[in-house]
C-alpha cells in the first residue's frame, strides 16, 4: 500500500457535442479546487482512493455530497468524512470514522453509498461506508452507518474476513468493496483470493438487515486459476441491465501498456453476472482500457443513454451510447492527468449531463499523487434525445471554450495519417453515424460513396481545424445529421 503526500484537489471538464455551434457550458464548472491538505507534522501525508456520494435517494433536495478517502494518521488511522454544500465547490470537515478490527495498521478501499429504502433498522437516508481494513492478521470488509447524514456512524457488521493483504497467488485477502442495492437486498461486492481455485475472483453477499449475510457469491470466476479480476464497478442502465466492470490481471496478449486490461459483462441483475459473457474493453482506436476502473449510466447523450468510464492507466475516458456495445467504446481525452480509481457521481438537476469525477491519484506518480474531484459536462444542447452526438472532452481550465472541430473528434475516434488516404479518413464518420443514426445512414448515406469522398476531401490534413473551412465542415455535417 503506496500513499504518498498530495493535497485533494477539485477540477473541471467540459465534455461538448462536435456538431453544434454552442460552446458556453450547461454548468459553471470549476478547477483545482483544493478539498483536503494532511496536517505537516504528519509522517506520512499521502490520500487516495476517494470516493464520494449525493445524498438523494430520500427526497432530499439541498444537493449534500460527502466524500471520504484514504488516510495514514499517526497511532490510529480513519476514514475522513467530508461535506459540500455547494455541488463540490468548497468543502468541510464533518466527522472521522474509525473502524473495529482490533490492531488494524490501514483503512483502505472506502466505498459511500446512501439507502433509498429502508433495511432492518437503518431507514432509507441512511449513509452506508464500507471499507477495508488491513492488519498482521488478516483482511476484513467493515460496513459502518450513519443515520444523520454523516455527523457520526456507528459499526453495523463485517461482511468478509480474509488473510492478510497478499497481492500473490495463494493470498487468503479481500479487497475492494463496492454496495449496491437491488430486490429488496443490499449486496456487497469484492474481490476474493480465498477460493483455492482461483488466484482471486470477484464476489458478492447479501443482505436484507445488514446484520446477517448470505454465503458468497461469484461474479466474476476464471477457470484459469492465475487470472485475477478485481475492483468491482457497477451500473444500471437505461434498459434496466446491469453492467459490471473489473480489472483483470496476469492477462496475456495484450498491449505493455495495459497490465490490468478492464473488462465487462452485462446481466438482467447485478446477482448474475457469473453466467454473463467477458468483454474487453477497448475503443475504437484500438486502446485497451486498463487498471482500476469506475463506472456510471446518465441519461444524457441520446436514446440509450451514456456509459462513462474511467481507467487508471492513463487520463482519458471511454464512453459508450450503445449499452455496452463492444464495437462502440470511444475513447476521449480529459484533460487532467491520470487518476487511480477516480469515482464519478451525476450531479443534481442537470438532466445527468453533469459528472463529479473524484480523482484519485496514481500508483506511478510518486509524490505528485492527488484525490482531485471534478466536474464534467454532457453537452448534447440542440440535438433531440433521438438525434444526439458524440461527444468529446474539452478541458475548462485551459480555456478552450471553442467548439471542437469535426476533424479532432475524428482524429481521436480513428486516427490516420496524412499519407493514408482511404479508407480510414472517414471511418470515424463512419462509425459515428452507424452507432449512433442507424436508421439515417442505412436510408441515405450507406448507398452514396460521392457522400464519403466529399469527407475524405474534407478531412484530408487532420490538422486544418484552424483553418476557415472547419466552420463549414461542422454546418455541413450537422445539417446532414
Amino acid at each position: 500500500m503506496i500513499l504518498l503526500f498530495h493535497p485533494i484537489i477539485l477540477a473541471g471538464l467540459v465534455i461538448d457535442s462536435p456538431f453544434l455551434g454552442r460552446n458556453t457550458p450547461l454548468y459553471d464548472t470549476f478547477d483545482n479546487v483544493t478539498v483536503y491538505t494532511a496536517p505537516t507534522e504528519w509522517k506520512n501525508r499521502g490520500t487516495m482512493y476517494g470516493r464520494v456520494v449525493l445524498l438523494n435517494k430520500n427526497c432530499e433536495k439541498n444537493n449534500v455530497l460527502l466524500s471520504t478517502w484514504t488516510v495514514s494518521a499517526p497511532n490510529k488511522t480513519y476514514l475522513p468524512i467530508y461535506k459540500s454544500l455547494d455541488l463540490g465547490r468548497t468543502w468541510n470537515p464533518l466527522s472521522k470514522v474509525y473502524f473495529k478490527t482490533p490492531n488494524y495498521t490501514a483503512i483502505a478501499e472506502p466505498f459511500l453509498y446512501e439507502l433509498g429504502e429502508s433495511f432492518g433498522d437503518y431507514p432509507a437516508g441512511t449513509v452506508l461506508l464500507s471499507a477495508n481494513t488491513f492488519s498482521k492478521v488478516g483482511t476484513a470488509i467493515e460496513l459502518h452507518a450513519s443515520v444523520d447524514k454523516g455527523k457520526t456512524f456507528e459499526y453495523v457488521s463485517t461482511v468478509a474476513t480474509g488473510g492478510p493483504p497478499n497481492v500473490t497467488d495463494g493470498g487468503t485477502s479481500v479487497w475492494e468493496p463496492f454496495i449496491l442495492a437491488h430486490s429488496n437486498k443490499l449486496g456487497v461486492f469484492y474481490s476474493d483470493s480465498r477460493d483455492p481455485l482461483h488466484s482471486q475472483k470477484l464476489s458478492h453477499q447479501t443482505s436484507t438487515d445488514l446484520l446477517h449475510w448470505s454465503q458468497p457469491v461469484n461474479d466474476a470466476a476464471s477457470q484459469n486459476y492465475t487470472l485475477r479480476p478485481g475492483m468491482t464497478t457497477i451500473a444500471k442502465m437505461g434498459n434496466g441491465k446491469f453492467i459490471l466492470f473489473y480489472e483483470l490481471d496476469k492477462v496475456t496478449g495484450v498491449p505493455a501498456y495495459a497490465k490490468q486490461p478492464v473488462h465487462y459483462r452485462i446481466a438482467d441483475s447485478p446477482f448474475k453476472f457469473n453466467g454473463a459473457r467477458e468483454h474487453m474493453l477497448v475503443s475504437t482506436d484500438g486502446t485497451v482500457a486498463s487498471s482500476a476502473p469506475q463506472t456510471i449510466w446518465t441519461p444524457a447523450g441520446g436514446v440509450n443513454g451514456t456509459i462513462l468510464t474511467s481507467a487508471s492507466h492513463a487520463e482519458d475516458f471511454f464512453i459508450n451510447t450503445a449499452y455496452g456495445d463492444p464495437s462502440a467504446w470511444i475513447r476521449v481525452d480529459s484533460g487532467h492527468g491520470v487518476g487511480y480509481s477516480r469515482a464519478l457521481e451525476i450531479m443534481p438537476n442537470t438532466d445527468g449531463k453533469v459528472v463529479l469525477v473524484f480523482n484519485g491519484g496514481s500508483w506511478q506518480d510518486g509524490p505528485k499523487q492527488a484525490l482531485s474531484p471534478s466536474t464534467v459536462t454532457l453537452d448534447f444542447r440542440g440535438c433531440s434525445a433521438s438525434n444526439s452526438s458524440d461527444a468529446s472532452l474539452m478541458s475548462n481550465s485551459l480555456a478552450v471554450r471553442a467548439n471542437i472541430t469535426l476533424s479532432s473528434l475524428i482524429t481521436r475516434v480513428c486516427p490516420w495519417s496524412k499519407l493514408e488516404r482511404s479508407p480510414r479518413p472517414f471511418c470515424g464518420v463512419y462509425r459515428i453515424i452507424r452507432i449512433y443514426h442507424p436508421s439515417f445512414w442505412e436510408k441515405f448515406l450507406s448507398p452514396r460513396p460521392v457522400f464519403w469522398a466529399f469527407l475524405n476531401y474534407l478531412m484530408d490534413d487532420p490538422d486544418h481545424s484552424a483553418s476557415g473551412r472547419v466552420p463549414m465542415q461542422v454546418g455541413i455535417i450537422a445539417l446532414l445529421l
